[in-house]
């Protein structure tokens, strides 16, 4: 019997995978928003992005963090199932850099028409279903520390990712 060398197993994208490399793509299509926050967009969190010695020193420029978790779920009984994922994007910076990024985010044409996610499509490897962002972002003073005397600060945008997954 011939010796078949073993292969290890293929790992394919998770949904969390597939949602952040959508909303990472979705991002860096704005030329504009790649201006205004030119530390661009990165998965994680404040925490294990920045080293803790480092804990009282900012980033130079505006820089934005995100992360995609599950939410609820919608199964059917047979087929495919809606699969909902929450993604939190937070931008880091002086208030005024924060406030138009923000701004941009939510409305990148400034004619009213929603923001780079609202009910835009992205480029899932699943079937898209829709995405879906949250009106009210916040906007609040960043606890990590200051730069050069400045406070800053955090603002969050809250998005609901829907694709079709199999059963």
């Amino acid at each position: 019997m011939p010796y078949l060398p073993l292969v290890p197993p293929v790992r394919l994208p998770t949904a969390n995978d597939d949602v952040a490399r959508a909303v990472a793509a979705k991002w860096t299509s704005y030329p504009e928003l790649l201006v205004l926050v030119p530390g661009l967009l990165q998965q994680g969190t404040a925490t294990s992005f920045q080293p803790q010695v480092e804990k009282k020193t900012a980033h130079a420029t505006p820089y934005a963090l995100f992360t995609v978790t599950k939410a609820e779920n919608f199964h059917q009984t047979s087929g495919p199932y809606l699969d909902i994922r929450n993604v939190v994007i937070e931008i880091r910076g002086l208030k005024a850099d924060v406030e138009k990024a923000l701004a941009y985010v939510r409305d990148p044409g400034g004619d009213q028409s929603g923001g780079i996610f609202n009910r835009k499509a992205l480029d899932t490897t699943a079937a898209f279903y829709g995405c879906w962002q949250e009106e009210d972002d916040d906007l609040k003073e960043d606890e990590s520390g200051t730069k050069a005397g400045e406070t800053l600060w955090v603002g969050t945008i809250h998005l609901k990712v829907g694709t079709e997954r199999p059963e």
